[in-house]
């Protein structure tokens, strides 16, 4: 299995290639060291501003220069999109051109879980509503199996004790002697599942030889259903109960555990929504053929999700992992990496990547998983993430593959990486902002934007960022203007003076990136008052919609259904917040994207790496903005 070092050395080799292909439009000043673009989490709301942030960067040709665009959640849905629709086009920067072509379909699937209007959107919400009740009822059938196996336990406890009591004499039928075999058989087979396959990690066994065991045990347990099944017998009910148990735990073997969750449904609505305004024939690209797509010149796709890890006392330690969806591979630290054409990977649907990075309604959900809540998640079937292939496991055998056994793991939060899938959900749920994983690249410039919900200005994305990067990677954040101060909001106004702040990034003493040096650009989702700042990407349209809706740009992820006029506001607040960090005009996108010499947007974000303090930016009497360009790297 390839490990970190590995993965990231392809990597930089592709993003290579992909700058050799755009050799003509590659701007001065980002030669050295890698530029990325990061998408935070915070579903439609988030997947709209990221359509306006992006939609400027683009037409300032900011976007061609990026050689990373991460993602999670909703930012996933629209840079999801960015890659489709790079890999539908041809050609080198001038496929760029075009890249905006599909935002009126996204504006029509506004309400992507049920578009449309009129008896098309009512049609369209009973289908929801009707999936969401036949799952849920095909969900409480496993649990009523598993109900059925205790009913046959207690009866079968009932007459072993008779039967001791009366030296099993003719009161005891041929049948009831088989159903104490069942009932033991099932048992076992129960807690093999339970018990076995979690301690691999504490015990030296060998997979093949629990593959082995099992095969045994179920083999005993059908053997002793079957004989039950046509024993004589008075009361046919029980056998046509055991032919139902039977049935359900038999089908087990070969289902999906992905099956009767929500996750396939979801994942159909946003490749509809996102995937489709690419290209219809773009709604099943997998994300291994993205790889020709970054080689004629795309930015390389980082898509995160989050691995849940919650199988036994050892592992409570590290609740999650970081895992990752690209295209070269797939993984993480904790469950290893594969290479994403390989085996069982190789047929990964980018919607599918998509859906799991957006997975914020799960029974898994990171740190902040507990036992009642999963418990009452998997009952209910609120369910949207998935089960995908383990990599350091990637044999799976028909009984290491029983659905029941991914079931009980969710129903009692004890999944981990001990079996041959491993259960992950949002990527928000361990890192909300996508920027780990380009510090874990060593990314030189790095444009992030967070559009999660944060209605109180608390930054817990942002803390959690730094607190994470000074704990795992041992790199500090340090800001040249403190974020609260600068961006959260006046009380009395209610207006952001500045809505982004520039932070240098540097290792610890005994960090493993020594001799890593970066900028973060953080830019938070704000409004700064047109009072106070001339317009430098005026956005009437986002105002006038924050005089009836107080709550934006911070209304409730739980809302995914947009209104028109929501939309458009959250776009144009976008191309306003992507405007004053390029200290450019974005009121008016019209015509063909800017034909400026590449050295001034060298400048532009070399001035970036430069910038003291971005309120002077904003109000243009900084002199960074008048500097001349240097080199990343360059500040002390």
């Amino acid at each position: 299995m390839p490990n970190i070092d590995e993965v990231l050395a392809e990597e930089k080799g592709l993003i290579a290639e992909r700058r050799e292909a755009l050799a003509t439009c590659t701007c001065a000043g980002l030669e050295e060291g890698h530029f990325a673009i990061a998408l935070s989490g915070g579903g439609i709301r988030s997947a709209t501003l990221s359509l306006g942030f992006v939609e400027v960067l683009n037409h300032w040709r900011v976007l061609e220069q990026a050689d990373y665009l991460s993602s999670v959640s909703g930012g996933g849905y629209f840079a999801s999109y960015v890659h489709a629709k790079l890999r539908a086009t041809d050609g080198k920067c001038e496929r760029f051109d075009n890249l905006m072509q599909g935002a009126s379909h996204m504006r029509a699937h506004r309400r992507y879980l049920a578009p449309g209007n009129g008896w098309r959107r009512a049609v369209k919400r009973l289908r929801l509503f009707t999936a969401f009740l036949v799952s849920l009822a095909m969900n409480w059938v496993w649990i009523a199996a598993v109900l059925a196996v205790v009913v046959f336990g207690a009866r079968s406890v009932r007459l072993t004790f008779d039967g001791l009591l009366e030296g099993f004499g003719p009161l005891h039928s041929l049948r009831d002697k088989l159903l104490i075999g069942t009932a033991v058989a099932s048992g076992v087979v129960l807690a093999y599942h339970l018990l076995a396959h979690p301690l691999r990690k504490r015990v030296p066994w060998s997979s093949d030889w629990l593959n082995l065991v099992e095969s045994v045990l179920v083999g005993v347990w059908l053997a002793l259903v079957t004989a039950s099944l046509i024993a004589p017998v008075e009361d046919a009910s029980h056998g046509h109960l055991a032919v139902a148990v039977a049935a359900l735990l038999v089908i087990g073997f070969f289902v999906n555990p992905n099956v009767l969750g929500m996750h396939r449904f979801y994942r159909d609505r946003l490749a509809d929504a996102y995937l489709g305004a690419a290209s219809p024939s773009e709604r099943g690209v997998r994300m291994a053929e993205l790889v020709e797509s970054v080689r004629r010149g795309a930015p390389y796709p980082l898509i995160n999700t989050c691995l849940n890890l919650r199988e036994n006392s050892a592992a409570r330690a590290q609740t999650s992992d970081y895992y990752l969806f690209s295209p070269l591979f797939c993984g993480s630290r904790q469950s290893a990496y594969v290479r994403t054409d390989e085996r069982l990977y190789a047929h990964l649907p980018l919607s599918a990547a998509m859906a799991s990075s957006g997975a914020a309604v799960h029974t898994g959900m990171g740190v902040r998983t507990t036992g009642p809540q999963a418990f009452l998640m998997t009952l209910l079937n609120l369910r949207l993430g998935q089960w995908v292939y383990n990599p350091a496991c990637l044999r799976p055998t028909v009984p290491g593959n029983w659905w029941p056994r991914y079931h009980l793991s969710e129903l009692f939060a004890s999944a981990g990486t001990s079996s041959e899938r491993v259960n992950i959900s949002d990527g928000g749920h361990i890192e909300n902002l996508a920027v780990f994983e380009l510090l874990q690249r060593r990314c030189k410039l790095i444009l992030a934007l967070d559009a999660g919900a944060d209605p109180n200005y608390q930054f817990s994305d942002l803390r959690n960022l730094v607190q994470r990067a000074r704990e795992q990677l041992g790199l500090k954040i340090v800001f040249r203007q403190d974020p609260e101060s600068a961006i959260r909001p006046s009380p009395s106004l209610g207006y952001s003076r500045v809505p982004f702040v520039i932070a240098d990034v540097m290792p610890l003493e005994q960090s493993p990136l020594v001799g890593y040096t970066g900028i973060l650009v953080y830019v938070k989702s704000s409004i700064v008052p047109h009072d106070v700042f001339t317009p430098v990407g005026g956005a009437p349209g986002s105002y006038q919609y924050k005089t009836t809706h107080p709550k934006f740009p911070h209304e409730p992820t739980t809302d995914q259904f947009f209104a028109e006029d929501q939309w458009d506001a959250y776009r144009e607040l976008g191309r306003h917040l992507a405007g004053m960090v390029l200290g450019v005009d974005a009121s008016n996108l019209a015509g063909p994207r800017r034909l400026e010499p590449v050295e001034s947007l060298g400048a532009t974000l070399d001035r970036l790496h430069n910038i003291d303090d971005a309120e002077a930016y904003i109000r243009r009497d900084d002199p960074a903005r008048f500097r001349p360009a240097a080199a990343l790297g360059d500040r002390e």
